[in-house]
């Protein structure tokens, strides 16, 4: 099957050396306040993907999943996938902001 864990253990360590970089370059101007709480935010959701989603995902992923249906794995699914669109939630206005913050022309 599908196994995205080798696409994520090396985008999202990019993406934060990525965000890390932006802080300092822009750190002096008046985009810091773009960029500051955008990457804070995305830097807990690297903490809560590597903690919580991509191990769970691979717990998922690697159970046996024959021909009966596993009540306590279906909640585990349903609790990731509630958890994941949250993370979501978040992700996208985070990124939208920073994105506004470094592209609108400073006043």
């Amino acid at each position: 099957g599908l196994l995205p864990t080798p696409f994520w253990v090396t985008a999202q360590p990019i993406t934060a050396i990525l965000g890390l970089i932006a802080i300092v370059i822009f750190w002096k101007t008046p985009r810091r306040k773009h960029v500051l709480p955008s990457m804070i935010l995305l830097a807990i959701v690297l903490v809560a993907t590597f903690t919580y989603f991509a191990p769970t995902a691979l717990s998922i992923l690697s159970q046996n999943h024959g021909t009966s249906f596993d009540l306590a794995l279906k909640k585990v699914a349903d609790k990731w996938e509630t958890l994941s669109l949250i993370r979501i939630l978040v992700m996208v206005p985070s990124t939208l902001y920073l994105y506004q913050g470094l592209t609108k022309p400073i006043k």
